[in-house]
């Protein structure tokens, strides 16, 4: 049984009491050191004028080549063979000699990609899924983590809300299997609900928490914070917050107009990966996002789909695992101009996130199944390059692909669906070779049937 599941079991005072022991080592983490002046630093900077971000970004740039060069195989070779040497950074536009690099390329040689001095930085080891199943592991200067945390917080106070604030963060951390799913974080003044328990039957508990709680400002993954929205206007509730900040997932206008209409403020999106490459935020005049160029340089390459492009990013700050045009999953589409009424000097670059383009799904109760549930609970199942789709195909009733690999797909699959989905639901599996994209991206989650489905 996995240190997961155990917790899930423990009683609700020593959930909680652990949950805020884990809470404050990682608010030293996040929040300790070098936090406070990497804060101050980009409150500076995003009003520098356009050739001083340029000239900060090309010296930068020039680092991460010169430690690339002298610590990293990888670069190490690649540099040589192209006759790319770290006094040859004088503008950008070097970039474009470098080969863009890729998850799988990590993947099939991580120690290649990892810097040989790394025990001297002081690090993190983290992970992203991206749209192949897989795990990509990966680590992160504690510098790098903090200045992520940085960009993150000045975001927030754009919306006028800062570190300590009260907030509720609706996410995919599990709080426990019984109720009540969430739990009061007090180094950080927030409240974490469970995202994975929002259905029929918990609802109005959520809803009534919420009244109570009374956040300064919510954060989370745009399906649930709909879901809530969705219920409140239909019981002509509302809840006044400040603002509502949305990641994880794309996030769609009905929503979007859903939560404000809910919360009585603006909704705020960001983007951004756990690979910390660049990162993006929408500000108070709600004209796209802008670029964070302090943090990372942002390219974008046609994606053979017209209008939409995908984002290659280098990291300006990891000099553990360094990520050189390393390409994203993700499509975006470009805003027409870069410059912006808030009079920051950070480019305007996404208008639209085309990210995780999931639906949602209905249990054999009609309740919603998000997701992110179905992401996380069939993840430590999938092996390395395996993908899969789960369809919705009527009411009960689902589909369920998987790509072939060496091992017979096991009865895990279906007990953990069943799990999710109930356990009168129908779920035929069957094994593919590949699944389809739809618009560069793969669906995991697809609804056949969402028209005749309820949200709560």
């Amino acid at each position: 049984m996995s240190i997961v599941n155990i917790y899930s079991r423990l009683p609700v005072a020593l959930r909680e009491l652990l949950a805020n022991i884990y809470a404050r080592r990682l608010h030293s983490r996040r929040f300790g050191g070098e936090f406070g002046k990497l804060l101050e630093f980009l409150e500076e900077s995003q009003y520098w004028d356009q050739e001083r971000l340029m000239i900060f970004q090309i010296e930068r740039l020039r680092q991460v080549i010169s430690n690339s060069y002298e610590n990293v195989p990888h670069f190490r070779k690649l540099f040589r063979d192209i006759d790319l040497r770290p006094s040859d950074v004088t503008s950008l536009e070097i970039l474009k000699e470098i080969p863009v690099m890729t998850k799988d390329m990590i993947k099939s040689d991580p120690r290649s990609f990892t810097s040989e001095n790394i025990r001297s930085i002081e690090t993190i080891k983290d992970f992203s899924s991206g749209t192949t199943g897989a795990k990509l592991e990966f680590f992160l200067p504690l510098s790098l983590y903090r200045l992520n945390f940085a960009a993150l917080w000045r975001f927030y106070g754009w919306a006028g809300v800062h570190l300590g604030d009260k907030r509720v963060t609706l996410g995919a951390r599990v709080i426990g299997e019984r109720p009540p799913y969430w739990i009061y974080n007090k180094s950080e003044n927030q409240l974490l609900m469970s995202i994975h328990h929002l259905n029929s039957n918990t609802i109005s508990s959520y809803i009534e928490k919420l009244m109570e709680f009374e956040p300064l400002f919510i954060q989370g993954h745009p399906t649930g914070i709909e879901i809530l929205a969705d219920e409140m206007l239909r019981r002509r509730e509302k809840l006044k917050v400040k603002a509502v900040f949305t990641t994880g997932e794309t996030l769609i206008d009905t929503a979007r107009d859903k939560i404000e209409n809910a919360f009585g403020c603006k909704v705020f999106e960001s983007y951004g990966v756990s690979e910390c490459v660049v990162a993006a935020f929408e500000c108070e005049k709600h004209n796209g996002l802008h670029e964070a160029p302090e943090y990372g340089i942002t390219e974008l390459e046609s994606s053979g789909e017209e209008g939409f492009y995908s984002v290659i990013g280098t990291s300006l700050w990891n000099n553990a695992m360094p990520f050189i045009r390393y390409r994203i999953e993700d499509l975006i589409v470009p805003c027409e101009r870069s410059s912006c009424s808030c009079g920051r000097s950070l480019p305007l670059v996404i208008k639209k996130v085309i990210g995780r383009i999931d639906d949602i799904v209905f249990d054999t109760e009609r309740n919603p199944v998000l997701p992110v549930t179905i992401r996380m609970h069939l993840k430590p199942l999938l092996k390395p390059f395996q993908n899969y789709q789960l369809i919705q195909t009527d009411k009960g009733e689902y589909e369920f692909k998987l790509t072939i690999t060496d091992e017979k797909p096991t009865g895990d699959f279906i007990k953990m669906l069943s799990k999710l989905l109930g356990d009168n639901a129908a779920i035929k599996i069957s094994e593919v070779t590949k699944i389809d994209a739809t618009g560069g991206k793969i669906r995991n989650v697809v609804n056949r049937c969402i028209r005749t489905e309820r949200r709560i």
